[in-house]
């Protein structure tokens, strides 16, 4: 099974690198769904629950030992598709074949000689700065590779070649009020804001926010808390309830909509309200 899936990606990966009718840019766009495809195929049976591709590909890299040069490919295609940066010729052979080896290395399977003739003879060498040459830090992207004792073992952001990070948790003074972090857990992607790096390379963060990239809906869980009694069914009732259409809400709605204009709008003096009234 593995090798038939192993297969098809292969296939469809070659596919889109070899497209010369697709754009730079449409290519690393279909080549980043395909990575993700391949991500959620790999941790399917994983109870994990995932906020980003960051955060998946991580947990896959720590779990099966797999080379963490993805991540250059990673954020390379999301550079190269939301700010039109494009890669040299022989830095598009090296991520395409990090793509490769990542869906190889996580099928376990070998790569098809057909494919490998398109890697580089010489690989692309992007030069990171390294964290560990600084002594502060303002902030900087992890998830939890392992728990021991007063420290947190991570991977962070952009991670190749440099060993996990410790991070100190229940510091006097500096991280001490984060209390829940006694309930965190191997997989979860964590944002450390104002670290310091001692001589040792140990983390010290002020803060630490658990999974940064969940959206709650602040009114939703508001519903939920009701005089009669407290029950996350009252959100689900209130999704089959007309929606209110008074002369408040339409003053509100109005008195939105010109903020969001003066804010918008380079020259407060030339705003529109013209589809205000139609």
């Amino acid at each position: 099974m593995n090798s038939l899936q192993a297969a098809f990606y292969f296939e469809e990966t070659i596919g889109v690198y070899s497209n010369d009718k697709l754009s730079i840019k449409e290519k690393y766009s279909q080549l980043l769904i395909i990575l993700g495809s391949v991500a959620v195929e790999i941790t399917k049976e994983e109870k994990l629950q995932f906020s980003n591709l960051f955060s998946r590909i991580s947990f896959i890299c720590t779990k099966h030992n797999i080379s963490r040069r993805i991540h250059s490919f990673r954020i390379a295609a999301n550079k190269i598709t939301h700010q039109g940066i494009e890669p040299s010729g022989i830095a598009d052979q090296t991520y395409f074949k990090f793509l490769v080896e990542f869906i190889a290395s996580g099928y376990k399977v070998e790569i098809p000689n057909e494919i490998s003739v398109f890697f580089p003879e010489k690989e692309f060498i992007e030069e990171h700065a390294s964290f560990k040459t600084a002594s502060k830090i303002k902030h900087l992207r992890v998830e939890i590779a392992e728990i021991e004792d007063g420290f947190l073992i991570c991977d962070f952001d952009g991670n190749e070649h440099e060993p996990y990070i410790r991070v100190a948790i229940n510091e006097e003074e500096t991280n001490d009020s984060f209390d829940s972090v006694d309930q965190f857990w191997v997989g979860a992607q964590l944002n450390l804001l104002n670290i310091e790096v001692d001589e040792n390379s140990i983390y010290h963060p002020k803060f630490l926010i658990l999974e940064p990239d969940y959206l709650l809906d602040v009114s939703a869980i508001a519903e939920c808390f009701q005089d009669y009694g407290v029950s996350e069914f009252q959100y689900l009732k209130s999704k089959f309830d007309e929606v209110p259409n008074n002369k408040y809400i339409r003053l509100g709605n109005f008195a939105n909509l010109v903020v969001d204009e003066l804010f918008a709008n380079k020259n407060r003096n030339q705003i529109s309200f013209k589809k205000t009234f139609e």
